[in-house]
């Protein structure tokens, strides 16, 4: 299994220490970045295997992130199955049950739901909204659609569970221990309503409709 994720020129330590607890669990990291990104992240991630892509002419948002699909492809192009994580979430499961945590199900979306805590502190509280890691197969990597979701923008983690549900598949929330460091929010409210016009064109869902579902189907 990989490691697949997309690295920001910001808060570099934090995403050092995330991606050596992934490498702590036997994953190899793989990150999908934009032309011009990989030679000014790699000596910061020596151990990363980077890959470049071209930016799509149309942005739904303010980032020009990778695209969503361009991380699960990762599952086709190199042939494994992928764990799609966010830069920031560092996962603490021993390395002798990691694996127990993501074993395949068939026609099953596994996900991983974070701890979030601030800065300093020991008091963790589980995120009641967002998902940050999903395992995704080969075959699941070729029912991916680009319909525009970017890494580290919002409704992107809403979208590929919902996406994989209208599939058919049945979603597993995985028992592995996940965490996260609050910081400041990295994307707008316009951010946030053009994902929700995405969703409302795509797959005929209302604004407060999507985060319910994920809220239930994930047993928040």
């Amino acid at each position: 299994m990989i490691a697949v994720t997309s690295l920001g020129f910001n808060r570099i330590e934090r995403q050092q220490y995330c991606v050596a607890t992934w490498q702590a669990v036997g994953l190899r990291v793989v990150a999908v970045q934009n032309p011009g990104e990989a030679d000014r992240l790699k000596p910061d991630f020596p151990n990363v295997f980077f890959k470049e892509y071209e930016l799509p002419s149309v942005n739904l948002f303010s980032k020009n992130t990778p695209t969503i699909q361009s991380l699960t492809n990762q599952a086709i192009e190199e042939n494994e199955t992928a764990l799609i994580i966010n830069s920031d979430i560092s996962i603490k499961d021993k390395p002798s049950v990691f694996s127990s945590y993501w074993e395949v199900i068939p026609k099953t979306l596994s996900v991983g739901v974070r701890w979030n805590y601030n800065p300093g502190s020991k008091r963790r509280t589980r995120e009641p909204w967002g998902i940050d890691v999903f395992m995704i197969t080969k075959e699941m990597a070729e029912q991916v659609p680009d319909i525009g979701f970017r890494i580290g923008l919002p409704g992107w983690d809403f979208w590929i569970t919902y996406h994989f549900y209208t599939l058919g598949y049945g979603v597993h929330i995985t028992g592995s221990k996940l965490f996260h460091e609050k910081h400041p929010r990295g994307w707008n409210s316009d951010d946030q309503n053009a994902y929700r016009k995405v969703i409302a064109q795509k797959y005929n869902c209302t604004e407060s409709m999507l985060p319910y579902f994920i809220k239930d189907i994930t047993k928040r």
